[in-house]
């Protein structure tokens, strides 16, 4: 890739910025895959960053479950259950 995207080997001037750009993104992956401490940052960070957005989704789907519900929330239905066991036994 850092081939393809060298800015001295393009030479469509409209694609030069682009070349260029992507040149410089490609030399920073390849800075970061090299060296086992920048890659295991990146991986932790990446790691990071999917949990937190999993996190958030099932946020945003019990908060939707939640205000969905005429019965209340998903929570005070489970008590509501409970209660009920409880009072069965």
């Amino acid at each position: 890739m850092a081939l393809q995207y060298h800015p001295d080997l393009c030479h469509d001037r409209l694609k030069n910025e682009e070349s260029t750009r992507m040149f410089v993104q490609v030399n920073a992956a390849y800075k970061t895959l090299s060296n086992p401490e920048l890659k295991a940052e990146y991986d932790y960070e990446i790691g990071l960053g999917l949990r937190r957005s999993r996190w958030m989704e099932q946020v945003i789907e019990l908060k939707r479950r939640s205000h969905t519900c005429k019965e209340g929330s998903w929570g005070s239905r489970m008590r509501a259950m409970n209660n009920i066991n409880k009072d069965d036994h």
